[in-house]
């Protein structure tokens, strides 16, 4: 099964919070199906996000 990472960063956008409600319930929901490994962003300072992702068959 392939994995792959993805990095965000973000430009201080004041839209990108009027977003996250729908986007948190999108990664918990790949979450359950078994698609998003982790998805958090960096704890140790301010930077980009990052999220662990599970691909399945065809790409799924």
């Amino acid at each position: 099964m392939a994995r792959y990472v993805v990095q965000l960063a973000f430009d201080g956008d004041p839209r990108r919070l009027t977003a996250r409600p729908a986007h948190r319930e999108h990664l918990r929901r790949l979450k359950e199906e078994g698609r998003l490994v982790s998805g958090r962003r960096s704890c140790d300072r301010p930077g980009p996000a990052r999220c662990l992702g599970r691909a399945g068959a065809g790409g799924q």
